[in-house]
């Protein structure tokens, strides 16, 4: 395997940081209001057992969580 020349790695990491700078945020879980607005669909609606939730964690996390089960041809969170 050949080795990528010192310069390139610092190339690759100035690109991302010019990108990051340019980012818009689209997702904001900033308070437990915020995670309230999400919603999870599971099988259920399709006679599926699979279930899941979204938990607020702390300021800008949340936790998507749960448990897929392929009983009654489910398997499906969103």
């Amino acid at each position: 395997m050949s080795k990528l020349p010192t310069n390139t790695f610092i190339y690759i990491i100035f690109i991302f940081s010019f990108i990051n700078a340019n980012c818009q945020c689209i997702l904001n879980f900033d308070s437990k209001q915020s995670v309230n607005k999400w919603k999870t669909i599971n099988d259920d609606v399709m006679g599926g057992v699979s279930t899941s939730d979204i938990k607020y964690i702390n300021n800008d996390y949340a936790m998507f969580s749960g448990n897929v089960s392929l009983e009654n041809n489910g398997g499906l969170h969103q």
